[in-house]
């Protein structure tokens, strides 16, 4: 794995949800310290506050993707599919996994055994970015 990915388990492993992990894995990558990271993207884990709909993982790597390569004008059309690219890639890579990400990683306890089974671990070790 990757330093990265070593840090999002190190995070989640504290406590903090697979959006917040995820997310302030990379805050070096962008200038962000890891406080605000880990607040921007608190709202984001149990699959959006806990609805259990887009798994955290994709949200703190949508964001990822976000402050790499987002706009900042908004007629920036080619910085905006390229965001966009990067956030289906990241998905297209784990087909596997799509149902976990989709639905079923709702609480910490099932993430756990996903990470032991490493199945998590993986799908925290993104090679898109």
């Amino acid at each position: 794995m990757s330093a990265h990915s070593d840090r999002a388990v190190e995070l989640f492993k504290q406590g903090f949800n697979c959006s917040q992990a995820v997310f302030a894995a990379f805050c070096d990558e962008f200038d962000m310290d890891e406080e605000t990271a880990l607040k921007v993207s608190a709202g984001l884990g149990g699959g959006v506050g806990r609805l259990r709909e887009v798994c955290g993982t994709v949200t703190g790597a949508s964001m990822v993707a976000g402050m790499l390569y987002g706009a900042t004008d908004g007629n920036d059309h080619e910085k905006k599919a390229l965001t966009y690219q990067k956030v289906q890639q990241i998905v297209d890579e784990f087909p596997d996994a799509k149902i976990i990400m989709a639905s079923s990683v709702g609480t910490q306890g099932h993430l756990k055994e996903a990470l032991k089974a490493g199945d998590k671990v993986q799908l925290i070790g993104f090679g898109t970015f």
